[in-house]
């Protein structure tokens, strides 16, 4: 057991910084209760190897990053309370982001809303980007509004995005267009439009909330806006409408359509339920029609159980690709599972004759010398 005889300022001072610089931050934690307990802490030196263990805790929070890390977090933030660096927003801005890594998203907020004299724009991004990484929109919502009525900190861009973002899960459109407005009224429309995060934001905020016009004319047009576009209507059902974005990237802004805008396309069509419709989309548009074009709409025959498509596309693919040994295993498993085993022997027959071979699997290990 230690006593007062075992131990001075200047044997403190040593372990604590050796203990920082290997960070062995339980130990420190312990030789910091010690100096505490024999009022040590008033040396100017101790409390600056302190303040060396504090940023070497700040550097690892951050790994801190699951639900089994919690109670190490949890631990660090007890040492941090009683070791006073709560008043460091750094400190508080670090515990946030390790409680919101860990999914535990009340007592980040709860840590924000204790700490609000020091916190920073920082640390309301914490929590506003932190909750909607973590799906908790509406709390992202609020804390965005909290920080609109109860100080003088204006959002940056980081902040419009992820509030962007939380009004087009949530699919407030008419939130979602005051966000953009306040967008304007605090950047450039230069900082908006060059900015392809928040560029991507809206446009992604738009087409969820059904305001799929105002994506459109607000925005410049790209290639990939319309990919966007299409990929919205596929989520929210809007196949009337994707035609009608698809169309329009051929005939108003003359931009050639792309392979992607053809998968796009077909996913739409194909989780609609429209396979056929899909097929001859894909006929019709894609010129020649690609072999990622073709993977879409079979995906959508799987979902809804057309085998006598899915072999017709299959047979598509194979026609594209004959060497390719996975479009033959892919038939025959899909005529096993419909129990027709004649037409699995058929296909295990050509593979056969073709002398087709699947792809060897392989691994590689690292040999130390």
């Amino acid at each position: 057991m230690l006593t007062d005889m075992d131990f001075d300022s200047t044997t403190l001072l040593i372990v604590i910084s050796a203990l920082s610089n290997l960070k062995k931050l339980q130990q420190g934690r312990v030789l910091h209760g010690i100096t505490l307990k024999w009022e040590l802490n008033s040396n100017r030196f101790l409390g600056n190897a302190l303040l060396d263990m504090l940023s070497t805790v700040l550097v690892i929070l951050p790994s801190c990053n699951s639900e089994k890390d919690v109670q190490f977090g949890e631990s660090t933030h007890c040492w941090i309370v009683k070791s006073g660096f709560l008043e460091d927003f750094l400190a508080v801005n670090a515990l946030m982001l390790m409680y919101l890594n860990c999914r535990d998203v009340r007592s980040s907020i709860s840590l924000l809303e204790t700490n609000k004299d020091i916190a920073d724009i920082v640390s309301w991004n914490t929590i506003i980007v932190g909750s909607v990484q973590n799906g908790c929109y509406i709390e992202s919502l609020k804390a965005f509004n909290k920080m609109q009525s109860d100080t003088d900190i204006g959002p940056d861009s980081i902040t419009l995005v992820s509030v962007i973002s939380a009004s087009g899960n949530l699919e407030l459109k008419y939130y979602g267009a005051f966000i953009h407005g306040l967008a304007q009224k605090t950047l450039s429309e230069n900082d908006i439009q060059g900015n392809s995060f928040i560029y991507s934001a809206l446009v992604d905020m738009y087409s969820k909330c059904g305001r799929l016009e105002a994506a459109v004319k607000i925005f410049r047009i790209t290639s990939s806006t319309f990919i966007a576009l299409i990929s919205a209507c596929t989520h929210s059902g809007f196949v009337d409408e994707g035609w009608k974005h698809y169309n329009c990237l051929v005939r108003k802004f003359g931009i050639k359509p792309t392979i992607k805008h053809h998968v796009c396309m077909v996913h739409m069509l194909g989780r609609a339920g429209r396979l056929d419709e899909a097929y001859e989309c894909i006929k019709r548009i894609a010129n020649p029609p690609e072999s990622g074009v073709w993977g879409a709409l079979l995906s959508a025959c799987k979902d809804h159980g057309d085998l006598e498509m899915e072999k017709s596309v299959a047979e598509h693919l194979i026609a594209l690709e004959p060497e390719n040994t996975g479009y033959y295993i892919l038939l025959a498993n899909m005529y096993s599972a419909a129990g027709r085993w004649n037409d699995v022997i058929e296909v295990r027959k050509e593979i056969q004759d073709k002398q087709l071979r699947k792809p060897p699997g392989w691994s590689s290990i690292d040999l130390l010398p």
